[in-house]
């Protein structure tokens, strides 16, 4: 594995030969292009990373129950009320497994989201399993009790059930069921 400064030095040695090298339009657009989606992949790995940190961590999570109710609200509210020029990047949400979507619910406010560029936003959607692969979170950490209340506080929003559904197919134990249940009973009065 590389070392940052290994990594800045590469970068380095590339910003000095674009002037030493003669390029077509067709070149620089391609080169602007993986520049592009480098900044983009650093960028996400560093949002993504943020909320990982914190998710290893013991402590409670700053912000982050409004952070995942805004997020869920957003992401499963009445097709109707959703922001038309936003829908796609919302359907490609709702796609992710649930780690994957908690994850970016975690690290993005939705108006992050509706705010990214289209290469950020394709690198979110490319590079979150694979951060998810490659630095494995604890186990169970969806069910922290901030995420638990924030899922809890979403249940009478008409799409949640893609949520649920989504995620059935890794079984609740019993315990955390009724944990769960607990947590709506709390978030209802």
């Amino acid at each position: 594995m590389a070392t940052l400064e290994e990594i800045i030095t590469q970068i380095d040695q590339i910003s000095k030969c674009i002037c030493e090298i003669d390029l077509d339009d067709s070149a620089f657009s391609k080169l602007k292009d993986k520049i592009a989606w480098l900044s983009a992949r650093t960028s996400v790995y560093h949002s993504l990373k943020g909320l990982a940190k914190h998710l290893r961590k013991s402590s409670p999570l700053p912000h982050r129950n409004g952070r995942f109710s805004k997020f869920l609200e957003v992401l499963y509210r009445s097709q109707a009320k959703s922001i038309s020029a936003h829908v796609l990047q919302w359907e490609k949400i709702r796609g992710l497994s649930p780690e994957a979507l908690l994850l970016i619910a975690g690290a993005y406010t939705s108006l992050d989201i509706t705010k990214m560029g289209r290469v950020e936003f394709e690198c979110l959607m490319n590079y979150t399993k694979p951060y998810l692969d490659a630095r494995p979170l604890p186990e169970k950490w969806i069910f922290r009790r901030e995420i638990q209340m924030a899922i809890a506080a979403s249940s009478d929003l008409e799409n949640i059930s893609e949520f649920r559904k989504c995620a059935a197919p890794n079984p609740i134990s019993e315990k955390q069921t009724d944990e769960v249940r607990v947590l709506q009973a709390r978030v209802q009065h």
